[in-house]
């Protein structure tokens, strides 16, 4: 089935495209979406046919996702690991093609300058941009088909919205209907991944985590249902344990590191105001020493003043005949 759109993304924003692709489909567009679109075969001419049939294709940037495509290092010497990137591939060849280009910078995310990026791609960064929040979905979406980004055209909105699965994960996992792979679930993330369903009915999910521990989920979906998945492994108590001691360990160092600083501080501010207090009384005793001194020798002259008056008056007159 040909798409007019084409969703290009890095792995890291599989959440993002998945939300994209249900809200475009809910409008009326046919949208191609990795996940749900690809068929069994060789995945490089399917993926160059699918961005040869469409009409816009859509270039999902993320924080961090261009970082691996640039052509030199630090010290200026060329790198190519960016060529077996495939989203460097798809766009690359999407602008060999001259299809109309459409940057989505999600969550405040910049475009990089031309100079980050190899030279068969750099006119990117010259087309204008649509933003993607994820809090202001339905401005963003609104934005993005009333403003003339995209050339392809809706066949019908949808009376109703499409069934689909929102998928929510405590920890990074793999989550596999049959043996095809739904999604990669980013664990504890606040955006789902959305399965969009196209008929109703039982799904039997198999979810692989990291650690290769897996979880059966089964769940029934009607038509034009919305549902949650909210998978959750165990975590192991020695595990939890672990994590709770070492906090403890943690705030017992912080609080003696604390108490030490504060200890010295106390110490030194002490010895700061006992000097400062033994300076002050030595000035204090100095000056009362002076002052002292000065008042005794003011006495001793008044005293010798007062001596010679009275001995003067107490001494006889010698007459001379």
């Amino acid at each position: 089935m040909e798409h007019s759109i084409f969703i290009s993304y890095k792995r890291k924003s599989i959440s993002t495209a998945s939300l994209l692709h249900y809200r475009l489909t809910v409008e009326g567009y046919s949208a191609f979406f990795d996940i749900e679109d690809m068929n069994p075969g060789v995945f490089d001419t399917q993926i160059y046919q699918y961005i040869d049939d469409a009409i816009d294709i859509i270039m999902l940037i993320d924080k961090g996702s261009l970082d691996g495509w640039k052509p030199y290092d630090k010290d200026g010497n060329p790198i190519e690991e960016y060529k077996e990137d495939w989203f460097y591939k798809e766009i690359s060849y999407a602008v060999a093609k001259n299809k109309n280009i459409v940057p989505i910078l999600v969550d405040n995310c910049d475009m990089v300058s031309d100079s980050d990026l190899p030279a068969d791609v750099r006119s990117i960064t010259g087309l204008e941009a649509c933003h993607f929040s994820h809090y202001h979905c339905d401005d963003s979406i609104s934005q993005l088909i009333s403003k003339g980004f995209l050339n392809s055209k809706s066949e019908k909105k949808l009376d109703t919205s499409p069934s689909v699965f929102k998928i929510y994960s405590n920890m990074d996992c793999s989550v596999y209907s049959g043996n095809q792979l739904v999604c990669n679930v980013v664990g504890n993330s606040e955006d789902p991944f959305y399965w969009y369903i196209k008929r109703k009915g039982e799904y039997r999910l198999r979810c692989v985590n990291r650690k290769d521990k897996r979880l059966l989920i089964d769940k029934t979906i009607d038509v034009n249902e919305e549902k949650i998945v909210d998978i959750r492994f165990k975590t192991s108590s020695l595990s939890k344990y672990m994590i709770s001691g070492l906090y403890v360990i943690i705030g017992s160092i912080i609080t003696l590191i604390i108490s030490y600083l504060s200890l010295n501080m106390f110490d030194h501010e002490s010895g700061v105001m006992a000097s400062m207090v033994e300076q002050h009384t030595l000035g204090t005793q100095t000056q009362n020493e002076k002052a002292t001194s000065s008042t005794f020798e003011e006495a001793l002259g008044v005293l010798d003043s007062i001596g010679e008056q009275e001995f003067e008056s107490q001494t006889p007159s010698i007459i001379i005949y």
